[in-house]
């Protein structure tokens, strides 16, 4: 096989990755890191003494660490959404990236909020859950367009799977053992020879 077939096989399949522009590039960095600030601003603004009274497992951040993170990630993924518009593809390809990016995005605030401000475990635990899937999905589809741009979304990926551990653990210490132990304290569950038991547990 002479040099000229190598050549012409490795541009059968050109290359989509394409550097952003200024343009592409800043308007990816504002719109993603405005979204963090809004995100951010929940986890200052919007919690109060709440998250200092939950019981939390030993690994849990510093309510001060959520917002510097949350702006950090949010930039990294802007530079990303900038190699997603710059990449050369169709735009039918793009739609599809672009709309799991926006979901993610979506969900990222809707977190904050239901964390934050509803202070509500189960509802955070939901959407960081569809949150997860997103960006797996964005990851998946936006590696077919850029690979800067998965790996500008890699650090995403990590810290939404600690925020869904972190909020299923808080989910489960003081929300699900709360209701354990009240329908344990309830005498209508005590277990009684006249009436089988509405619920039997294990004490």
């Amino acid at each position: 096989m002479n040099s000229s077939h190598i050549d012409a096989r490795s541009s059968a399949r050109p290359s989509l990755e394409t550097r952003p522009t200024s343009q592409q590039f800043l308007t990816g960095v504002a719109l993603s890191g405005s979204a963090g600030i809004v995100a951010a601003l929940c986890s200052v603004l919007g919690t109060g003494n709440w998250y200092g009274s939950l019981i939390k497992p030993l690994w849990a951040p510093m309510l001060g660490v959520f917002a510097p993170v949350q702006v950090l990630i949010f930039v990294l993924t802007g530079v990303a959404l900038a190699y997603l518009w710059a990449s050369q593809t169709g735009a039918a390809n793009k739609r599809v990236v672009l709309f799991w990016f926006w979901t993610q995005c979506a969900l990222s605030l809707a977190w904050s909020f239901c964390f934050f401000v509803l202070h509500s475990p189960a509802w955070s635990y939901a959407a960081v859950m569809i949150l997860w899937c997103a960006i797996v999905a964005l990851m998946w589809t936006g590696s077919r367009l850029s690979r800067r741009a998965f790996w500008f979304l890699t650090p995403l990926f990590f810290w939404v799977t600690f925020t869904s551990s972190l909020t299923f653990a808080i989910l489960s210490f003081n929300i699900l053992r709360s209701e354990s132990a009240q329908m344990d304290a309830d005498p209508r569950n005590a277990n009684s020879p006249a009436d089988p038991p509405i619920i039997v547990r294990g004490k």
